[in-house]
């Protein structure tokens, strides 16, 4: 399944079998030329002992991570579609509860954790150019960069820095997200991400919206 072209692999593991396994799981399934392909692989399990839904997200490398606001969109259209869920469903995530609500079949919200901001203006270097970025944490971990003018937007090698500022030390152990914004309008803003976990850039990212 896809959402705003994110897409994932979705496995029923009510039993958590499969557990010990996804991280190899995801790493064959999700490769794009010997697998099925897909940014992740998202578990719908129980969680012990009061039997609630479980989301467990593993990237496309294989990395175990917090919870993902556009996995959590697919799998509830998944639930709605097979009779396991209603107007509305609360998942259980490595982030906390995650609450999606239906409001037609092709509108899905979700209510995702309150961001914290952690550090504000953290420079890194790249390529001869200083960038500044916030970091924030909406579950999985985020920086954002603010750029002033879109063309710059659509010229930035998103790859090539979010991989620099993904594993720059400042981030270690558990690297980060890394979206590049600019305001298009008003009400508006323009968005590129380069995915921990799936080690290139995404055609969008929830929790980094």
């Amino acid at each position: 399944m896809q959402a705003g072209g994110n897409d994932f692999i979705i496995i029923e593991d009510a039993a958590g079998r499969l557990s010990d396994a996804a991280p190899e799981l995801a790493r064959r399934l999700c490769h794009r030329r010997f697998g099925i392909g897909a940014d992740g692989l998202l578990l719908l399990g129980r969680s012990a002992p009061d039997g609630r839904f479980r989301l467990r997200f593993v990237n496309a490398n294989g990395l175990v991570g917090e919870m993902c606001g556009n996995g959590v969109r697919c799998l509830a259209a998944f639930m709605r579609r097979t009779g396991l869920a209603d107007a509305q469903i609360t998942l259980d995530t490595d982030a906390g509860e995650v609450k999606a609500v239906f409001h037609d079949p092709s509108n899905i919200t979700v209510d995702l954790p309150e961001p914290v901001r952690r550090r504000r203006a953290i420079e890194i270097e790249h390529d001869g150019n200083v960038w500044r970025f916030d970091e924030l944490d909406v579950g999985p971990p985020h920086v954002v960069c603010l750029l002033d003018d879109p063309d710059q937007l659509d010229r930035i090698d998103v790859v090539a820095l979010g991989r620099r500022v993904r594993g720059h030390g400042l981030f270690a152990p558990r690297g980060c997200n890394v979206n590049f914004v600019v305001r298009t309008g008003p009400d508006c803003l323009a968005m590129r991400t380069y995915e921990r976990g799936v080690e290139d850039e995404t055609l969008c990212c929830g929790t980094g919206a």
